[in-house]
């Protein structure tokens, strides 16, 4: 599968599936931006994958925005609007995905077909390997045409095999076709990415209500019946999960763990945790199972993210 790359700092904008598709053809598009210090906006994208690199990254959908460590990604839906904004030396790998390859690889009825849900990938995610190797490749490849490598097709295959955990949560979606249902869930899932993204920012109800396009009664009845809790209380628990793994599996400080996934309060941090596991987070660090889960050591950059759904 081929790419069309383009470097520069604008890189494209499109406002129409027809101009994107004049831009790229059979293939995909890559877009390497460094946005020197101005927030990049998307009035339209096609089905997107927003990698950060070197450093953090802002990504602002309507008004809620997450922060995305370096190695850390955001998949976003065909038709999402959004901006990107690289703070500090960070750069932002955008790999735009064409026609062709989402229809022929893994495409079928089960997987939701050529349309994706949006989701966080977590830095250290094996998903993201391929494509990290690919920006390195970029990096020194001139503007055009470029071979991938199948780094693409590979990507969405196993964006797609992850994503069939998500009938589960498809059948909770009210609506009497799977299309509806496939509707309900892909709006959801809008808001569920920004909140596992690792520096999400925690927004009203109203604001996340309004990037699913419902009613804020009638998004919080939705949320709550699909995903098991409300939007505050999930950001909670995958915050909380995501400090358990880290105290298990690495050697960062507690007060550096409750930081680096999203809790400005250490109090509040420590009440939640010891609620959610039974015991402190130092507590569970000094158990036996803690220290041989450290025997082997893992990479973490501050701020890890939620895995795909």
């Amino acid at each position: 599968m081929h790419l069309t790359l383009h470097k520069h700092a604008e890189g494209s904008a499109f406002t129409h599936p027809l101009q994107f598709q004049e831009c790229v053809g059979n293939g995909n598009l890559v877009q390497i931006l460094n946005g020197r210090g101005q927030e990049l906006q998307r009035g339209w994208s096609p089905t997107s994958l927003i990698l950060a690199v070197g450093g953090t990254v802002l990504v602002r959908r309507g008004r809620v925005h997450a922060e995305l460590a370096a190695d850390s990604a955001l998949l976003v839906e065909d038709g999402a609007q959004y901006s990107v904004l690289c703070q500090g030396h960070a750069l932002c790998f955008i790999l735009m995905f064409g026609n062709t390859v989402l229809a022929t690889r893994g495409a079928s009825s089960a997987s939701n077909g050529r349309r994706l849900l949006s989701a966080a990938i977590a830095a250290g995610d094996t998903l993201l390997h391929p494509l990290i190797a690919l920006y390195r490749r970029c990096r020194f490849e001139p503007e055009g045409r470029m071979d991938d490598h199948g780094a693409a097709a590979g990507f969405l295959y196993g964006v797609r095999q992850r994503q069939l955990k998500a009938e589960a949560q498809l059948a909770r979606c009210p609506g009497r076709t799977l299309a509806h249902k496939r509707d309900v869930l892909a709006r959801l899932s809008r808001v569920a990415a920004m909140l596992d993204a690792p520096g999400g920012a925690p927004a009203d109800l109203a604001t996340l209500a309004e990037l699913a396009n419902y009613s804020p009664t009638h998004f919080l009845r939705l949320y709550t019946a699909v995903y098991g809790a409300s939007p505050h209380d999930y950001q909670v628990q995958v915050r909380l999960d995501k400090a358990h793994r880290l105290v298990l599996r690495t050697s960062l400080a507690v007060r550096d763990i409750a930081e680096a996934v999203g809790f400005d309060s250490r109090s509040t941090f420590n009440r939640l945790f010891r609620r959610a596991y039974g015991q402190s987070a130092a507590d569970l660090r000094d158990c036996p199972l803690a220290s041989h889960h450290r025997s082997a050591p893992v990479n973490v950059p501050h701020g890890v993210g939620a895995t795909a759904h």
